[in-house]
């Protein structure tokens, strides 16, 4: 006997024989006095009796059409569910669950990343339960997303087939139903302009979700495409709000603060960038739990996930680098958008304004793992011009004690003896009066008294970093003392001509002394 409990909640009974001569004709569909009602059936053990009996020649040859009666109510099934399913969604919308629990989903509407949230939560935790319903009542005659893509090709052309349906087909159809008011409502939250990071949230928010539908019903699904296209859309409103921001910085970079600090505009595209990269390996951490046992298929998800977040970067850090260009050109001697006519302008504040701007950037991604390499572009920014910065000041102190001149001098004569591939120069570098014992030992002694003043080094005040302060002092000591030592070194060189005038007998500091003076080690 056949028991099949219909959606009016009464059992309809129909009696198969057992009749080796009725059975053919007894096992097929029993015509339902509710015909077109959702069968939420369930099969007796009469019915497997009915599948075993034998001797039925009928029955052995072609044992999948006593099968017909159970699975051709699939397509009334899929309507069926296709409508109720429909009606839960909205009820689950606005009313909510019995007796006002769980709250309806739309008195979050307000809060646009719970009210996506919870609707995607809703819809894969019906996907879910409908699943194993479906699988329960039917089977699953397609295991996974592959066999279902594949199962129009797969079809023998029987009569059976052509009344079969997998799981996920079916299921796809049942879920057709809340596509539309799914993605509706998404796009109306995308549509009211969020902020940066909300629009970004969503976006990964939606391709969590969109994953997981995937990995049930497949890509090519109405239900996997409209989650995927809610997330395109959330990806693409970010985006082109990204750009916009982005264009306002290059419209109106700002003037550079008295201070020589990082405006205010950097402060607030490094948070943001902070935000967002934080929300990024967010979403990778959610992520990893369901691809620990898909290893290839997570390297290809995370791949594409870093180039997305690549793109992120550079559409934040490109702009942004842009508009501290511009806006340290005020502070440029050569630039006509200088503040004032160059007289008072200190020559090195366009280094130092560039070097707290970078170092500002260069901190908020450093501490990221997934902005290593815009972090070390911006390092890399950072040491280009703080050598620019103690290159300058170096030169400065040595010009001042006139060892500058010296150290061009000899460092010419070495590049022209190199050239020439002699071993020393065709004339000695004593026989250049600017380069006599006299006036090299005496730029020697000048260059001392004025490093061993206590002002002698440059403080760097004006560059926020302390480390960077304390390296820029370094760098310049470390220069002035491979100066000196260059020079003194060259006084005892046999091929220079000095050691017959007496060396550095002359000399009464030594380059240990400089070093200590100056605090190098």
């Amino acid at each position: 006997m056949l028991r099949f409990e219909l959606a009016a909640g009464r059992p309809y009974y129909k009696t198969v024989s057992t009749n080796p001569k009725f059975i053919s004709h007894s096992t097929s569909a029993p015509r339902c006095p509710l015909a077109g009602r959702h069968l939420i059936a369930r099969l007796q053990s009469t019915m497997t009796i009915a599948l075993t009996l034998g001797p039925s020649p009928t029955c052995w040859e072609q044992p999948k059409l006593c099968c017909a009666a159970v699975l051709s109510p699939c397509p009334q099934v899929a309507g069926a569910r296709h409508a109720a399913l429909f009606q839960r969604f909205i009820v689950a919308l606005t009313r909510g669950g019995p007796g006002g629990l769980p709250r309806p989903i739309e008195i979050h509407a307000h809060d646009p990343r719970r009210y996506v949230a919870d609707m995607l939560a809703w819809v894969h935790q019906a996907l879910c339960g409908e699943r194993e319903f479906v699988v329960a009542l039917f089977g699953d005659s397609s295991s996974s997303r592959d066999a279902a893509t594949n199962e129009a090709g797969t079809r023998r052309g029987t009569s059976d087939d052509q009344v079969t349906m997998s799981s996920t087909v079916l299921l796809d159809r049942i879920f057709e139903s809340i596509c539309r008011p799914l993605k509706v409502r998404i796009e109306q939250v995308l549509m009211m302009n969020p902020p940066l990071l909300l629009c970004y949230q969503l976006g990964q928010l939606t391709d969590f979700y969109c994953s997981l539908v995937v990995d049930i019903l497949g890509p090519d699904a109405a239900l996997s495409q409209t989650v995927g296209s809610c997330r395109d859309t959330a990806n693409r409103t970010f985006m082109e709000q990204l750009k916009a921001a982005g264009d306002r910085l290059l419209r109106t970079p700002p003037q550079p603060p008295a201070d020589l600090t990082a405006p205010l505009q950097v402060s607030q595209s490094m948070q943001l960038l902070n935000e967002i990269i934080s929300a990024y390996e967010s979403s990778l951490q959610h992520a990893a739990p369901k691809q620990q046992h898909q290893q290839q298929d997570s390297d290809v998800e995370v791949q594409q996930a870093d180039d997305g977040l690549s793109s992120v970067l550079s559409a934040v850090l490109d702009p942004l680098l842009e508009m501290i260009k511009r806006s340290a050109e005020a502070l440029s001697p050569n630039s006509p958008a200088r503040l004032d006519d160059g007289t008072k302008l200190d020559p090195t504040a366009h280094k130092v304004y560039l070097i707290n701007c970078l170092s500002v950037c260069q901190q908020t991604l450093a501490v990221r793992p997934a902005a290593a390499a815009p972090a070390q572009q911006s390092a890399e920014l950072i040491n280009s011009h703080l050598n620019s910065l103690v290159g300058q000041e170096a030169g400065w102190l040595l010009a001042r004690s006139g060892l500058a001149e010296v150290v061009e001098r000899v460092r010419l004569y070495q590049a022209t003896s190199k050239m020439s591939g002699a071993a020393a120069p065709a004339a000695p570098l004593a026989a250049d009066p600017s380069l006599s014992h006299y006036a090299v030992a005496e730029a020697l002694r000048r260059f001392f008294v004025a490093v061993s003043s206590p002002d002698a080094l440059p403080e760097f005040s004006s560059i926020q970093s302390p480390r960077l302060r304390g390296e820029a002092v370094s760098r310049v000591a470390a220069s002035l003392v491979d100066a000196y030592e260059q020079v003194y070194r060259l006084l005892d060189d046999p091929t220079a001509g000095y050691a017959e005038l007496g060396g550095s007998s002359m000399v009464k500091h030594t380059p240990a002394q400089v070093r200590t003076i100056l605090g190098v080690i």
